[in-house]
């Protein structure tokens, strides 16, 4: 690689994308379709169509059913990184859902499918016309079926794209990138983004490797997060929050040449992530739909934790902790927990400690496993309540390296699995599934270990350099499968990207090779067999399912079975801390010690490997796509940038990463039915032959309901009023018409008497008429009145009834009075009857109703009937009377009270139901107890005449008593009150 050549690594890149979108998308207007086939080549299938999607400010993602919980979230996520990158505009998409008749051009139209034959778990599909769909059976594969949608806007630099249809579906099942955040410390911010980064290239799941020979870099007890103690299910064993930080291995090269860097510097000396930060870390990865695998190493890798253990103990001998119900102290071990023996170093010395001893017969040996074990239940709980893990990498590798250590003390090999199997016992009983790594088994004791512990493969016993078998008897792939066990592809020379620099950055004379570049990140690394571990080698030598190492020599194809392959892995290991800043690792950097040319960019060799991971044929002829080459890849590679919402000054100048955020997410809207209000507006009604003033009304409730029809956002209960107003607004337009009169008159004592006018318009083009008249109490129909020539302006039919209805039909005439004739015909018999039956002794009634019921009765008594006398006239009286008797109001004094039960026995808890009758004055009862006052589930009055003519208030009383037993309650107003007697059964 040129160093001129224009690195996908640098935020120049990003920075131009971001520009050309941003400029694209706010000034430009598409005038044709931009064609983005070339993702097709990464994918399982894609075929391109003659439509044209264009996203605008009208667009939103839309979904058949209300989205909740992790379905909203993603589509949230999605709508937020559309925004982030300006696809339309910086202003988040609506998230809408409703009926599928409502989708419309330039919708993100989302369906989750049980059963798609193109896909399936974490597949997605893409049909591009002239709205997108995409397909998913899961929220896993929704994600990346809205990311790809998004990368082909990136990619094309538009809004608007070709049609297609895509779909493609992971060939790796679990995709991990592990973060070494023991021996360097890592920011919250660079470890957030990192997760978000991995996540946009296809990454599902995050190791979190936090214990190391350099340092224990994480925080699971800290005070200051838990300063109200520990809550809900988490309740780790003790608190270890003193054995955070780091110490630099003595095995870190101290660089004599003082124009290269001091390794053995730790440039973030005992910072380590807080509490906070971790759940901080757990809930980004939830979000971005990343797995949580926390990986604690053990019993080797242990440098740093029994060397902090020793000086723990030393700097205060009295310090204990407690582990299953036992208190460890340091006595006679002084603290010493390692495997040697060995106490008293000034820093962890290798390899002295680099071993727990996992002897349990010893005093040392029991405490070394009871504080590690105590750390892994309190790691295991934690991660389980937080992140809800199901994963756990128990590490296990590299004890070999100090066999000739371990043969001269008092524990030997043979106890490694058993310590192992009790390792994989306590997390199961967490509810996790172990891994471990491959290379501390051999052969002989493959089956020694728990049939379910899965394998991490890293280093084979081949040599790729010397083409021989390796120094270790690591079984073979072909061991692990034949024993059943379940293997992650993580091999060394492809899947590392390791901070170590040999002395003067100049590698070992390895397998008889010259002297080479001693740099772990290089392409031609012999000194740890890192030789082609760049981006080209992954993409070309490298596939999931294949565990083999490939370098000056290549060993033999090693495939494991698709029901045997749990995953692959992308894995940072820090051995340097001092070699990179973040942001060094970041952009990545150049070589510098070497000047070899070579660019070493995590990212970049990320991308090589989740791409195999998605598609781990797509660099051979054999790829349904068509073979890629690692040139065309890298092109389109660069085109999709870094994950939405970096911003460009993240990694620019600074010493760590800055936070990264997008913007706010907006709440689903459902979307109401629009058809029939749509409908009704279609229809549109023209002014014509109505009035102004009610063709305005109507013109006003039309344009209303126009602009919520086109509303988006509109509820169902705003379209229902839009429509109901608007057809109110119909119902009351008013025909432009002429008017005439009917009037009813009555003849009393000779002369004409009117007794009401009403006024009726004639509607346009409408000649005849035809209306019903009702009967006129106290009068009889005479006829319809002539006109001054004798003409008849009308003709009554009478009604079959008989009561004096009718019909009055004629021919319409404007401004014409027709007058309706009446013989008096009043009735007077009932008011005789009402005074016939009025109350002659005032008795228990109260004076002021009385004297008005009095002034009514006197004057009915004086009504005379002539024939001159009205119906209406009668009419008033006999209202008069009977609204003066009702008003009747019984003094206090005579306030009487009875009661009746409504059953015989109550059950206790049901109700008990009493009648009771008063007199009208009584406005409220108290129901009392010998324990108090009862509060009534139900209590109401009501005033009723009984068939004796007698006035009274009818009370109905519902309550409920919980106990058997016999009470007696009063029933009481003011100082009346009655007793009754009532039996719970």
């Amino acid at each position: 690689m040129e160093k001129t050549k224009t690195k996908f690594s640098r935020r120049s890149i990003a920075l131009l994308l971001a520009l050309v979108l941003v400029v694209g998308f706010l000034f430009a207007v598409p005038t044709r379709a931009a064609d983005t086939g070339s993702l097709g080549k990464l994918v399982d299938y894609f075929s391109a169509n003659s439509s044209s999607f264009t996203l605008d400010s009208s667009s939103r993602f839309f979904i058949e059913t209300e989205p909740t919980g992790d379905v909203l979230q993603t589509i949230q996520l999605a709508q937020r990184q559309f925004a982030a990158d300006g696809i339309p505009s910086s202003t988040p998409l609506d998230i809408v859902w409703g009926k599928a008749s409502m989708v419309r051009d330039g919708d993100i139209y989302i369906q989750l499918v049980e059963d798609d034959s193109n896909i399936s778990t974490e597949g997605y599909k893409l049909i591009v016309t002239s709205y997108a769909t995409v397909i998913a059976e899961d929220v896993d594969g929704l994600l990346y079926g809205l990311n790809q949608l998004q990368k082909h806007f990136r990619a094309a630099k538009s809004t608007t794209i070709k049609g297609f249809t895509t779909y493609d579906t992971p060939d790796t099942v679990e995709r991990t990138v592990q973060l070494d955040c023991a021996r360097k410390y890592l920011t919250v911010e660079y470890v957030c983004n990192f997760i978000k980064e991995a996540s946009w290239m296809g990454y599902n799941a995050l190791q979190l490797h936090v214990s190391e020979d350099g340092g224990f870099r994480a925080d699971f007890w800290d005070d200051s997060y838990f300063a109200d103690g520990y809550t809900g299910d988490y309740k780790p064993n003790n608190d270890f929050t003193w054995l955070c930080g780091s110490q630099v291995q003595s095995w870190v090269y101290d660089e004599s040449d003082v124009s290269l860097p001091n390794y053995r510097d730790d440039p973030d000396a005992n910072k380590y992530l807080t509490t906070a930060e971790l759940i901080q870390i757990i809930d980004t990865c939830k979000e971005y739909h990343m797995e949580v695998i926390p990986s604690f190493d053990s019993p080797g890798h242990m440098d740093y934790l029994t060397w902090k253990f020793e000086q723990n103990y030393k700097s205060n001998t009295s310090y204990s902790f407690t582990y299953n119900g036992t208190t460890y102290k340091a006595s006679a071990t002084s603290g010493c927990i390692n495997y040697s023996g060995k106490t008293g170093g000034v820093t962890p010395l290798w390899p002295y400690y680099t071993s727990m001893d996992i002897r349990d017969t010893t005093t040392r040996g029991k405490m070394s496993q009871a504080f590690v074990f105590s750390i892994y239940e309190d790691m295991a709980s934690f991660f389980k309540i937080y992140a809800g893990s199901t994963k756990f990498n128990i590490g296990t590798d590299e004890v070999n390296l100090t066999n000739s250590s371990i043969s001269s003390t008092a524990w030997s090999y043979d106890l490694f699995p058993g310590f192992v199997n009790e390792l994989n016992a306590l997390l199961k009983g967490y509810g996790y599934t172990c891994r471990m790594f491959n290379d501390f088994i051999n052969d002989s004791n493959i089956s020694s270990f728990d049939s379910d512990i899965e394998i991490l493969y890293w280093n084979s016993p081949y040599n790729s350099i010397s083409g021989t078998a390796g120094a270790y008897d690591e079984p073979s792939v072909s061991s692990f499968v034949n024993n059943n066990r379940i293997l992650y592809n993580c091999i060394n020379q492809h899947t590392y990207y390791v901070l170590r620099v040999a002395p003067n950055g100049k590698g070992g004379a390895g397998g008889g090779l010259n002297p080479s570049n001693g740099d772990a990140r290089s392409a031609n690394c012999y000194q740890w067999e890192f030789y082609g571990a760049d981006e080209d080698s992954i993409y070309n030598d490298w596939a999931p399912n294949n565990i083999r190492k490939k370098g000056l020599y290549t060993e033999p194809d090693a495939i494991v079975p698709d029901d045997q392959l749990g995953g692959a892995y992308f894995l940072t290991w820090h051995d340097y801390a001092a070699v990179n800043t973040e942001t060094e690792m970041w952009n990545g950097v150049w070589d510098t010690v070497n000047n070899s040319g070579e660019f070493y960019s995590v990212r970049s060799r990320m991308w090589s490997n989740i791409i195999k991971q998605w598609n781990w044929d797509i660099n051979t002829t054999s790829n349904s796509m068509g073979q890629l080459t690692f040139a065309n890849f890298e092109t389109i590679r660069d085109s999709l940038g870094d994950f939405p919402g970096l911003e460009d000054d993240t990694y620019e100048d600074e010493s760590y990463a800055k936070a990264t955020t997008l913007p706010a997410a907006t709440d689903p809207i459902q979307l109401a039915d629009h058809t029939e209000l749509t409908e009704a507006l279609a229809n549109k009604i023209e002014q014509g032959v109505y009035t102004d003033k009610s063709y305005n009304v109507y013109l006003a409730a039309y344009d209303k309901a126009d602009t919520i029809n086109n509303n988006n956002r509109a509820s169902a209960e705003e379209l229902g009023a839009a429509l109901t107003n608007l057809q109110n607004a119909i119902d009351q337009l008013v025909v432009r018409t002429d008017s005439f009169t009917i009037t009813w008159k009555s003849i009393m004592n000779g002369n004409e008497h009117t007794i009401q006018s009403k006024t009726y318009a004639i509607p346009v083009n409408q000649t005849t008429f035809n209306l019903f008249i009702p009967a006129m109490k106290g009068y009889t129909f005479l006829n319809v009145q002539k006109d001054e020539d004798g003409n008849e302006l009308a003709v009554f039919t009478p009604d079959s009834s008989g009561d004096g209805s009718g019909y009055l039909s004629g021919t319409f005439k404007s401004d014409v009075e027709i007058v309706l004739l009446y013989q008096n015909n009043a009735n007077a018999s009932f008011l005789y009857d009402l005074i016939e039956e009025s109350i002659e002794e005032q008795g228990k009634f109260t004076n002021s109703s009385w004297q008005a019921y009095t002034a009514a009765l006197e004057k009915a008594k004086k009504f005379t009937m002539s024939s001159g006398t009205s119906q209406e006239e009668i009419d008033a009286l006999i209202t008069a009377l009977q609204e003066a008797r009702s008003a009747l109001v019984t003094s206090s004094a005579s306030t009487t009270i009875s009661v009746e039960k409504l059953t015989g026995t109550f059950r206790k808890g049901e109700q008990i139901g009493l009648h009771i009758l008063t007199t009208p004055n009584v406005s409220g009862l108290t129901i009392t107890s010998p324990d108090g006052e009862v509060e009534p589930d139900f209590c109401s009055g009501e005033v009723q005449e009984l068939t004796s003519g007698e006035t009274v208030k009818i009370w109905l009383v519902f309550f409920t008593v919980d106990e058997a037993g016999t009470y007696t309650y009063s029933i009481g107003y003011n100082s009346t009150s009655t007793d009754v007697t009532i039996t719970i059964v």
